[in-house]
């Protein structure tokens, strides 16, 4: 069976402001058509600026070959 794979590595750090510094990379490969070595990949990387308890959404696609959304949505939230 064909597989899928999706990574989300996240490094956070907060600022002296109080906001949150998330440090990301999205690796996703959809699922192939047939199993081949080649495969098709999404890599995204990016830092996002986070405020305490708010969700933000930090990436949105459609795989064109099935139609799959694939989203990743952010909240951090400090605990003192």
């Amino acid at each position: 069976m064909p597989s899928r794979i999706f990574h989300v590595d996240v490094r956070p750090s907060v600022d002296p402001k109080g906001k949150i510094r998330a440090q990301l990379t999205i690796n996703y490969t959809p699922q192939s058509p047939t199993e081949t070595k080649f495969h098709d990949s999404v890599r995204l990387s990016s830092t996002v600026l986070l405020d305490d308890g708010k969700k933000v959404m930090v990436s949105q696609s459609v795989d064109p070959r099935s139609d799959r959304r694939v989203s990743v949505e952010m909240m951090a939230k400090v605990v003192k």
